[in-house]
């Protein structure tokens, strides 16, 4: 019986151990994409341990031409409970073949779980030279230009020829000859020649484009339209690059139109309005035309810094008195670097033999993982300056707090000063000025044990967003006499965090006294924050340093036996499997008592047992 009950504790460790650990697992494990794409694809992270871990989400793509942007960066999963995320997945000129990602899962206790997703990118249709052609409106018996842009796939530098075919269109490239180093990619003019007889409606146009490695061939529709709308002629036409303007993301760019009056002998007025999926500004709102001339508008876009590389639409309305026209162009953003520096709690009051803690946070809103360099600028004797991290990492969308210590000496001068607080990241700097005032001394601080101390306190204070906390302290009062107009503050806040303070307390000589502070965070305040608690009286003084970590809200869910219940069955297709590990843990259980029981039973003799 010994043995059995061995065996079985055995078993309950083993599944014990089974079940403390996370795993995440791709909905898909390979997608197939194309060359500039964006698919949506879902995660399950399932907490196998009985109790609940919060746990940390990052995407590792195994080379720059796939990205993922994560729906969330952490989430607090009950015990046997799961939870999901949504990356979407992008990918940037990619190379066809197979890319892989890997989304990574980290909890509080060091376990960790990677879910891996292969990207399968199929071959261009263009081969090693791409045309990328945005679709446009030609009008009938004009001769029009459309922007082409050729873009070289393979990993040599590329003498092109280009050529294009269709015998109602007459097309032809300028320039018909280009060179392309490896990955680089050029706009060329399509020129197409319709003649009032040509045939309306689609027309298919062939793009060729020949190096001494091979020939590349793309059909491109183009519609030929009537753009008088009837036999009268039309007062003007419009042009633009069918293409896609690349801008950075975060820029601004001026879009051309160009308007050419196709009157003889008058002047038109035309007037301008635009639809637009991002920021947006005519440069006007009308304009006169003379006979026969060509004039350039513009548009100015300014493309969003967050989000990921995508193609926006801008479309450009032009209307005479009895005639209007709609353009279309494509405005496609890049990845770009962009980095934010910011100085929390600046332009602070120093009192001479102090120091002071400005907490500066730098945002890397950016495409790209970074690392940064920070340095300190200090040209005075009397103040001593020093940060905490003078190099680090952030990854994309992510921040860091860097702390700067500043400790005045108590003969500096009392003026006004700046510090010069340099970050280089990617071959740029960005500068920011530490301002502050020094002023007297206050109260010289007794040592603790001697008056005024603050006995015990939280060193560090952890506290979700939209929340607040009742933080505990309790001042003593080491002096023979009683201590009056007591104040307890919480200082060094940034903004969106704000505390409570006490004042006018006393405090009885050889006494402790507990004082309670509410501490509040604002939503959107997440991060870490270093804070000051101080008390004082006229007489007194002494202060501590508090950290402060602000968490992204979590929505608690059941816990107990019925949470474990929620979370087997959360698991989809193994509830089952979680139900039946539940009954044979509840029957080794039964098993292990009436095993005990067994053995301390008292063994009955023959002679002792009752004749039934």
């Amino acid at each position: 019986m010994n043995k059995a009950i061995t065996a079985v504790l055995f078993f309950l460790v083993l599944f014990g151990a089974a079940q403390a650990s996370i795993s995440i697992i791709p909905s898909a494990r390979d997608v197939s994409m194309g060359r500039n794409d964006t698919i949506g694809l879902q995660f399950e992270v399932r907490n196998g341990s009985a109790d609940s871990n919060c746990v940390t989400f990052s995407a590792d793509p195994a080379d720059g031409y796939v990205e993922a942007g994560l729906s969330r960066d952490s989430a607090c999963i009950n015990g046997n409970s799961s939870a999901s995320l949504t990356a979407t997945i992008h990918t940037i000129n990619a190379t066809g073949g197979t890319h892989n990602l890997s989304i990574i899962a980290r909890c509080g206790s060091g376990c960790s779980a990677t879910g891996n997703v292969r990207v399968l990118v199929g071959e261009f249709a263009g081969g090693g030279i791409e045309f990328d052609v945005h679709p446009t409106d030609i009008c009938l018996g004009k001769e029009e230009q459309i922007s082409v842009l050729v873009r070289n796939n393979t990993g040599k530098f590329q003498d092109v020829k280009l050529q294009a075919d269709n015998v109602m269109l007459l097309p032809y490239f300028s320039p018909s000859q280009i060179s392309l180093g490896s990955g680089q990619e050029k706009y060329v003019k399509l020129i197409i020649s319709t003649s009032p007889y040509s045939a309306k409606g689609d027309q298919t146009v062939s793009l060729m484009a020949i190096t001494d490695d091979e020939q590349t061939k793309d059909d491109i529709e183009l519609n030929i339209v009537d753009c008088a709308g009837g036999s009268a002629a039309p007062p003007f036409a419009v042009s633009t690059a069918s293409g896609c303007y690349v801008v950075r993301k975060g820029d601004t760019e001026s879009i051309p139109f160009h308007v050419t009056s196709l009157l003889d002998n008058s002047e038109q007025r035309v007037y301008f309005s635009e639809t637009a999926d991002l920021s947006a500004t005519l440069e006007t709102a009308s304009a006169f035309l003379e006979a026969r001339a060509e004039r350039t508008f513009y548009v100015k876009v300014t493309t969003p810094i967050s989000g990921l590389v995508t193609d926006y639409n801008l479309s450009l309305h032009i209307s005479g008195s009895d005639y209007s026209v709609d353009k279309g162009v494509c405005i496609r953003t890049r990845a770009t670097h962009f980095s934010t520096v910011e100085v929390l709690n600046n332009n602070l009051e120093i009192e001479r033999g102090s120091t002071a803690v400005f907490n500066v946070i730098v945002r890397n809103s950016g495409d790209y993982n970074e690392s940064y360099t920070v340095r300190l600028g200090n040209p005075y004797a009397k103040i001593s300056a020093g940060l905490l991290a003078t190099s680090f990492s952030i990854r994309r969308g992510g921040s860091k707090q860097v702390d700067v210590n500043v400790y005045v000496a108590p003969d500096a001068p009392i003026d006004s000063y700046d510090l010069n607080l340099t970050v280089d990241v990617n071959g740029t700097r960005q500068q920011k000025k530490i301002h502050f005032d020094i002023v007297e001394q206050g109260p010289v601080p007794v040592p603790s044990g001697e008056a005024l101390s603050i006995a015990s306190y939280p060193e560090l204070v952890r506290i979700n967003e939209g929340e607040s906390k009742t933080l505990v302290v309790w001042l003593q009062n080491n002096a023979s006499e009683e201590m009056t107009g007591v104040s307890v503050k919480l200082s060094g806040l940034p903004e969106g965090l704000s505390a409570t303070q006490e004042t006018g307390l006393s405090i009885q000589p050889g006494q402790n006294r507990q004082v309670t502070i509410t501490l509040t965070a604002a939503k959107g305040v997440v991060g870490d924050y270093a804070a000051v608690l101080s008390a004082r009286n006229s007489g007194n003084s002494t202060r501590k340093n508090v950290q402060i970590s602000v968490s992204t809200a979590t929505q608690p869910t059941e816990g107990g036996f019925s949470g474990m219940l929620t979370g087997m069955f959360a698991l989809g297709g193994d509830a089952l499997i979680g139900l039946l590990l539940l009954a044979v843990v509840l029957a080794l259980v039964v098993l292990i008592v009436r095993s005990i029981e067994a053995l301390r039973r008292p063994k009955l003799e023959p002679w002792m047992r009752q004749e039934q």
